[in-house]
């Protein structure tokens, strides 16, 4: 499930989920719009916060480079 979608579902607000998983507001909203790929850490963080119902497999659609451009979960992104 795309973490839009969950958010979506369960009425959850960048700022809300951003101080769940200890990110910023601006990564939660990148992350969300698949701008940015979340950190692998991140990625733990969200898949536990979703109950596993958004996975690292959700935020590379088919044939994806995984060498996104990332946000590191604490402040601004990193630059790609």
């Amino acid at each position: 499930m795309l973490m839009d979608d969950y958010m979506k579902q369960t009425n959850t607000s960048d700022s809300r989920a951003a101080d769940e998983l200890g990110c910023s507001p601006e990564c939660v909203r990148l992350w969300r719009k698949r701008k940015r790929v979340p950190r692998p850490d991140a990625m733990l963080k969200i898949e536990t916060w979703s109950d596993g119902r958004v996975t690292a497999a959700d935020f590379y659609g088919p044939g994806e480079q995984t060498e996104a451009r990332v946000c590191d979960g604490v402040g601004a992104p990193s630059p790609g």
